[in-house]
């Protein structure tokens, strides 16, 4: 004899799987909401992506194991996911090249949000920055973005990096007199640079014209808006089941719902920016926004990500909650050949280096 279900056991698992499917179909949605009007709180779905799969993955194994009809809920919110999946991690078929091969081949580039030199175990930001050029000179690439620049004195700059003769920088003074910013290091000679700040914020894209081999490329190297929550005092007042965890994830969810409608902004200020220019186009640097965004899509518009050309593995450059998170990108224009995309997993910062190399093909080509 088979055995009887539960009527109830069996609304409330489709009930269960009804919602999170739901929430995973609005989770795609996100991409087209930046942030601002009446659906601003679809934006947020995006973020919480990954979640939301392997929740419907988990629902749709245990209703297959209960031999439910079920499974054809979580099965029809997981199927637009075999697209969207490919900007999280990219299984290549093809033989990539190794870096040195890739470095003969193209032009290198780096960018790094190096997150003021302060997340390393040493706790010293000299110390940092030393490791982090150790690093760079590892990988040796042509041109260095660098998010979160920390230095005590901004006419050193130039020193840190003594194999880059070019360089262009934007740094904000602090209180206690000291400087961070956007740099970018080249070894072709920067012609030009200029920067594109935003009101009310520290956050901005810093531009340099590059000389690589004649070809004249713009370079933006960007940090945009952050979510500002701190995962740590989230975590902690959860923990200790603090009485204002609640008030807690209220203010993180007003914080992330401004966040992402200054962010829109900063990208549609951006990609104007870029629309004026008759430059070809290198977007770079910490989005602060994951593959399920408006900004992802809107950067990428008629771009190539680095990662889904040549990358291999997951692509997260975020380290908390990895390998959840994505905010670090490299656009090249779309007639540019990619040849290897890799993301180095050191901890000098909160976030991962991200490489690429790449072959500069003429416009009209």
């Amino acid at each position: 004899m088979s055995r009887r279900r539960n009527p109830f056991v069996s609304f409330s698992f489709r009930l269960t799987a009804t919602i999170f499917a739901v929430a995973l179909g609005v989770s795609y949605l996100s991409i087209f909401f930046d942030g601002e009007g009446i659906f601003s709180v679809v934006s947020l779905f995006g973020l919480y992506y990954i979640p939301l799969l392997v929740v419907n993955i988990v629902l749709l194994v245990m209703s297959v194991a209960r031999r439910s009809s079920s499974f054809l809920i979580p099965m029809a919110a997981l199927l637009p996911s075999l697209y969207f999946l490919q900007f999280y991690i990219k299984v290549t078929d093809e033989n990539l090249p190794g870096w040195k091969s890739a470095s003969e081949l193209g032009v290198t580039m780096m960018t790094y949000n190096v997150g003021k030199f302060k997340y390393a175990s040493s706790g010293n930001p000299e110390d940092v920055l030393a490791q982090v050029a150790d690093f760079v000179e590892q990988y040796d690439p042509d041109i260095i973005a660098f998010q979160e620049f920390y230095i005590t004195d901004s006419d050193a700059v130039e020193d840190c990096f003594r194999d880059y003769p070019y360089c262009s920088k934007y740094l904000f003074r602090t209180s206690s007199g000291s400087y961070f910013g956007n740099v970018t290091f080249s070894k072709f000679p920067i012609k030009s640079s200029g920067k594109i700040k935003f009101d009310g914020s520290t956050n901005l894209v810093l531009y340099s014209d590059i000389d690589i081999n004649g070809q004249m490329i713009r370079i933006y190297n960007q940090h945009l808006e952050s979510n500002s929550i701190s995962l740590a005092s989230l975590v902690k007042k959860i923990s200790g089941r603090d009485d204002s965890v609640s008030e807690e994830i209220m203010n993180a969810h007003e914080r992330l719902i401004s966040s992402n409608e200054r962010r829109g902004r900063q990208v549609r200020t951006l990609l104007d920016h870029v629309a004026k220019s008759d430059r070809m186009a290198v977007l770079c640097g910490d989005v602060n926004d994951t593959p399920m965004s408006s900004s992802f899509r809107a950067l990428r518009m008629g771009r190539k990500d680095t990662f889904t050309q040549a990358g291999n593995g997951f692509g997260a450059s975020y380290s908390v909650l990895w390998p959840l998170l994505r905010i670090d990108y490299i656009f090249v224009p779309d007639n540019f050949d990619v040849l290897l995309h890799i993301t180095p997993k050191v901890g000098f910062s909160d976030h991962y280096p991200v490489l690429t190399s790449f072959i500069i093909n003429n416009e009209n080509e």
